[in-house]
């Protein structure tokens, strides 16, 4: 969860770095929120803005960067319920000439 993270964009980074050719990275954290409260849960970060997310993903070197907001059904029931979450998403391109991954019709 990167709204513990230090440094989230670094973060996003090593993930990233560990996501094969064309496979994708999916991230899954608050939406923005002016909830301080939760910093007593260990939350470093007030959730991020779409534009956050996306932006370390293609600094990272993803693309097809796109993010939702996730329904309120998919939030949970803990202590953080009432926040609205956010799904991002990237690919890592593809190696010219190469299979993309496993599962895919070109890797079969």
């Amino acid at each position: 969860m990167l709204h513990h993270a230090p440094r989230p964009t670094e973060a996003v980074g090593r993930l990233a770095a560990l996501v094969g050719p064309g496979a994708r990275l999916v991230v899954l954290d608050y939406a923005a929120h002016e909830e301080e409260g939760m910093r007593a849960q260990g939350d470093v970060w007030l959730g991020f803005q779409p534009s956050e997310l996306e932006g370390a993903m293609r600094d990272a070197g993803l693309e097809d960067v796109r993010s939702i907001t996730l329904p309120s059904a998919f939030c949970g029931t803990g202590p953080d319920r009432h926040l609205r979450w956010l799904a991002c998403v990237g690919r890592r391109a593809p190696n010219p000439g190469g299979p993309e991954t496993i599962g895919s019709p070109q890797a079969e």
